[in-house]
């Protein structure tokens, strides 16, 4: 049966028909009486009656302007031009296609598309779907819509958490007292100092009553115009305001619970993991480049002592994956448990040499006190030829005697250490019989030297020479000094240059170096970025994140119930992966030119977080992707100047709680989600 049959069948049999005209409209004379009435269609017809009946009228015709529209106007209504026919079928045809579409979006299917596939406590969240990209009109449309809705969810949080007295505001009237009439001391500005130090650490804590700006601020969040300014945010109306310094204090319980935290020596990761710390995880794995560095800050906390037994520091580099490789493996075969990975390190704006040189006197060995090592453990990673070792530096020293020693001097042995003239290497080590031992990789990775050598990088060979006696303090952990590297020409300074870039002594409130270059990649384009960087952004963004999920799923999936659960033996244990994103890896949004390359490295990891999410779940690991939110200018320092009144709106403590939201709530038996980009604590789209 062919198309011009199947659409003239009978209904009934249930083939389909296209509609006419009849059947979408009334009677003809219903409608065309609705737009003139009937003594004008009786002019018009007596008008060319009279026209045909007489042609010597026709020939007048064109001398009367009415007669003459008249007669054009019939010839347009039923001999219309090409155009005009294109026009008006697209019209039909775009009018019958969006009434299917509003039909097939009632379907079960579809609707079930827009919710995740495993159900969980708490359901599941609908997420907005974005027009096709192609017409900035629609996205803009789009996006003021979603914006909007925001908004109103955010009032309504804020209205209900108001309510509550979770987090109440203090009025000119109430803000000496209680709820119960007790006094409250006149906050200061004291109290904001530490807002999150363990014994502050409280929702119910006041604060002073809003107050009103002269002129009118645009919520960084949810673009709402607002002149009550909040006791604490600057950049946020009062409603997200509310909510935002509420979740600041959500907490969850941790007994029992490993989590690995990555990049936690500063800033966000280190937040995280003191969160994680202070909520009574178990055990707390910390990686970062520089452990000597991360373990006194740790160790200088006011409740550093709560966290003996329970933080562990590891050496490590995301920039050498094999490196990666033994960590996993150490991990494995050392933990019994694992709950909770946040992949929290990254690079967005590579530094030099120069700007770390500071650190490497401290990551030498024997230069981190007992006084940090009794409530933290550090350990540092050796190489030994071409293998990792996480330990201390006489156990990696031992290994490398015996390896070395179990070949007697073989070539077999010895051939995966490569003798080389000192001053060959960026980093040297410790002299040898005027030799130095490194391993191939590192001696391979480049010969340009500068004016600063660390006088040992972290070969366990040259450990080895000095095993029986005391070891050299100037030795430094490879994940240390694999960041004396110089892998580009601008790496290579002189004193005086390091010095002008690199003020010695001068740090930010991170007491991390100033860096005082007036160009890095956040402002360069394609072509102005080096290939290394390029490759180095996607090392540590995405690919060390594929490794460690990768390699510690099984250990993931293994780990049951903690001690003192209540649930059953056998249970599925819920798990949680967090990969820290940024909105910049989002596809549709309009992108600027500049650092093309970290904008693929988080829509890389975006991608891979999207489609891993299902299979994850499916054995109780929950995977998603956060937007940390703006807390870090990462212009040159000369360009901050620009932006003094309008710093980034949020801090490290609310980046650090927008990556924990997703394991905390489901810990607490809220809705375990997965599979979704989230951006201030709500799924947003890919």
């Amino acid at each position: 049966m062919d198309d011009g049959m199947q659409l003239d069948a009978d209904p009934a049999q249930g083939s389909a028909k296209r509609p006419s005209s009849d059947d979408l409209l009334s009677t003809p004379d219903e409608v065309l009486t609705s737009h003139f009435g009937p003594n004008d269609l009786e002019t018009a017809v007596r008008v060319l009656e009279t026209l045909n009946a007489n042609p010597d009228l026709k020939r007048l015709a064109n001398s009367s302007v009415l007669v003459k529209r008249l007669i054009a106007a019939g010839h347009r209504a039923f001999r219309p031009t090409e155009d005009e026919k294109k026009s008006h079928s697209k019209k039909i045809r775009k009018n019958l296609l969006e009434s299917d579409h509003a039909v097939l979006e009632e379907t079960g299917i579809r609707k079930m598309r827009n919710v995740k596939m495993v159900g969980m406590a708490g359901g599941s969240t609908p997420i907005p779907r974005p027009p096709k990209i192609g017409f900035t009109e629609d996205n803009a449309k789009f996006i003021a819509g979603d914006e909007e809705k925001f908004r109103q969810e955010m009032a309504d949080e804020a209205a209900r958490l108001l309510s509550s007295g979770s987090v109440p505001i203090n009025t000119p009237d109430n803000k000496h007292q209680n709820k119960d009439g007790t006094h409250i001391p006149k906050p200061s500005e004291a109290d904001f100092t530490h807002v999150e130090a363990a014994d502050e650490a409280d929702a119910e804590k006041s604060l002073p009553p809003p107050k009103k700006l002269n002129y009118k601020r645009s919520c960084h969040i949810c673009g709402a115009l607002f002149q009550e300014l909040h006791a604490f945010y600057d950049q946020l109306c009062l409603n997200c305001a509310v909510f935002n310094y509420s979740k600041r204090f959500s907490k969850a319980d941790m007994t029992g619970r490993v989590c690995i935290v990555t990049g936690a020596r500063v800033k966000i990761g280190y937040a995280i993991s003191l969160k994680l710390l202070r909520m009574n995880a178990a055990k707390v794995i910390v990686t970062t480049r520089f452990p000597h560095d991360a373990a006194k800050r740790y160790a200088a906390e006011p409740d550093a002592a709560d966290f003996k037994n329970r933080l562990t520091i590891y050496g490590l580099d995301f920039r050498d994956i094999r490196m990666m490789h033994h960590f996993c493996a150490h991990i494995r075969a050392k933990e019994t448990r694992l709950d909770v990975i946040i992949n929290n390190a990254a690079q967005t704006v590579r530094k030099p040499p120069g700007f770390y040189e500071h650190l490497m006197s401290g990551e030498a060995v024997g230069m981190i006190g007992e006084d940090v090592l009794k409530n933290v453990e550090v350990v540092d990673v050796f190489r030994v030829g071409d293998r990792y070792l996480f330990g201390s530096p006489d156990i990696a020293a031992a290994e490398a005697k015996r390896l070395i020693g179990s070949q007697n001097g073989s070539s077999s042995s010895l051939g995966k250490l490569k003798q080389v003239q000192g001053g060959d290497l960026a980093t040297s080590a410790v002299a040898n019989g005027g030799k130095i031992l490194m391993a191939t990789p590192a001696q391979n990775a480049t010969t340009l030297a500068t004016d600063y050598m660390p006088s040992a990088p972290g070969s366990a060979t040259a450990l080895a020479s000095n095993l029986g006696s005391v070891v050299a303090t100037s030795l430094v952990n490879e994940a240390a000094s694999m960041s004396q590297i110089a892998l580009l020409a601008g790496d290579v300074t002189t004193s005086t240059q390091s010095t002008q870039l690199f003020p010695v002594g001068l740090y930010d409130r991170d007491d991390q170096q100033v860096d005082l270059r007036s160009t890095n990649s956040w402002n360069l384009e394609l072509g102005q970025i080096s290939t290394i960087e390029m490759m180095e952004c996607h090392t540590i963004n995405t690919f060390a994140p594929w490794v460690l999920i990768s390699e510690l799923k099984g250990l993931m999936e293994s780990s049951g119930p903690p001690d003192g659960s209540t649930l059953p033996a056998g249970s599925l244990f819920d798990k949680y992966i967090v990969n820290v994103s940024a909105m910049e890896g989002q596809f549709y949004r309009s992108k600027q030119k500049f650092h093309p390359h970290t904008n693929m490295a988080k829509a890389s990891l975006n991608m891979m977080t999207w489609t891993a999410a299902k299979g994850f779940a499916e054995v109780g690991i929950f995977m998603t992707a956060v937007d940390t939110g703006w807390i870090t200018d990462e212009q040159p320092q000369h360009l901050w100047e620009k932006r003094e009144l309008q710093p980034p709106p949020l801090d490290e403590w609310d980046a650090a709680m927008r990556v924990l939201d997703p394991a905390l709530s489901g810990i607490r038996g809220e809705e375990k989600v997965w599979g979704v980009f989230l951006k201030n604590y709500k799924p947003t789209r890919w």
